[in-house]
């Protein structure tokens, strides 16, 4: 689902003026960005879930 999700935006950024040589390029960023974007929002609905959103924002912001 992600990647086709990614190609699918991939396509749309070479339909609106994006170069085509760097099609694949737009798709690994585009994947990369979704899977880190799902991984994030399963870590603050578990945190939620957990009543723990504190202390999970504390643990990514020392992360980085």
């Amino acid at each position: 689902m992600i990647i086709k999700f990614a190609n699918t935006w991939a396509n749309w950024l070479v339909e609106n003026g994006a170069s085509r040589d760097d099609y694949e390029i737009y798709a690994y960023g585009a994947e990369c960005m979704l899977n880190e974007l799902f991984s994030d929002i399963l870590l603050i609905l578990t945190a939620l879930l957990f009543h723990k959103t504190f202390e999970m924002i504390l643990d990514q912001c020392f992360l980085w």
